[in-house]
């Protein structure tokens, strides 16, 4: 019943996360279908979920190229941006307050899964749990990602990362009896968290 009760918290978590994602992806969506693509909006959108949500560490958008606007090279290398122009904000709380960054190696197989899984499959992904450099530091994070298609054709995605030490914190708390402890597991069989048993008691229910 304990596991049941944090599995369905967790649940939660990433169900708000994924809703999240996919009004931001219908936003964007509608934005550019009617000839209304505007970045300084759409930064101010993902902005709002971010402040309106404590629990989510960075929102962000990724298109290709001059999908968006077409207006890539005009924000090539300025603040926000790397050389391409792309539209990739990632606005994130990783330094403690909320702060733009460019999203990094999303081009990469491995490093840029969290835009190229989505990219390949057209459908909505959750992300096995993985390390992504945020605000210079390394952050364990798992994301939720919405590929946003346009007339059949795939022009980029809305995401949400989520931080997994606030989940470490509710496995923490999971301690149906004395001795026990409770463990998160991906569905690819990699720990999510684990919590921590009592320091003064011998591990002796490990089973």
């Amino acid at each position: 019943e304990s596991a049941r009760i944090a599995g369905a918290k967790t649940e939660q978590t990433l169900n708000n996360a994924m809703s999240s994602a996919r009004a931001l992806a219908w936003s964007f969506q509608s934005m550019k279908a009617t000839n209304q693509a505007n970045r300084p909006l759409a930064d101010s959108m993902i902005i709002k979920t971010l402040n309106e949500n404590p629990e989510f560490v960075g929102t962000w958008t990724l298109w290709e190229p001059n999908a968006f606007d077409k207006n890539d090279k005009e924000y090539a290398n300025t603040t926000g941006y790397d050389s391409t122009g792309r539209y990739h904000p990632y606005w994130n709380r990783g330094s403690g307050s909320v702060k733009l960054e460019p999203l990094l190696d999303y081009e990469k197989p491995g490093a840029g899964d969290y835009y190229l899984l989505a990219k390949k499959s057209g459908k909505e992904t959750v992300l096995e749990p993985y390390t992504y450099k945020i605000s210079g530091k390394d952050t364990l994070i798992t994301s939720v990602v919405v590929p946003i298609t346009i007339a059949d054709q795939f022009n980029g995605v809305a995401g949400i990362d989520l931080p997994l030490v606030s989940i470490q914190s509710d496995v923490d708390k999971i301690k149906p009896y004395d001795g026990s402890y409770a463990e998160l597991i991906s569905y690819e069989g990699e720990y999510v968290a684990k919590s921590k048993l009592n320091p003064n008691k011998k591990n002796s229910s490990d089973n």
